[in-house]
């Protein structure tokens, strides 16, 4: 059986990480990103369509002149949550 189809396809410029870089927490998604002195500061993300090892940032432009943390955030997020309360 052969069949013919036109797809009709909308593209449009969106902003994407690693699925390893967003991490969630108490029903949020959060990416690390650098701040000086080595440190890492967790931010909230909206997240959009999850595909192939990627994830879309629909928040993204608020991370424009940022380093988010692209490996390893899952690690970073235990270091965060796990210390011993004094």
């Amino acid at each position: 059986m052969y069949m013919n189809a036109d797809l009709e396809v909308k593209s449009h410029k969106t902003w994407v990480t690693n699925d390893d870089a967003v991490v969630n927490f108490e029903g949020h998604y959060f990416v690390f990103v650098t701040i000086p002195g080595n440190k890492f500061e967790m931010k909230e993300v909206e997240t959009g369509v999850k595909e192939k090892g990627r994830v879309e940032i629909l928040n993204g432009e608020l991370f424009k002149d940022q380093t988010i943390v692209i490996k390893n955030a899952y690690t970073l997020l235990m270091a965060l949550k796990n210390k011993s309360e004094e």
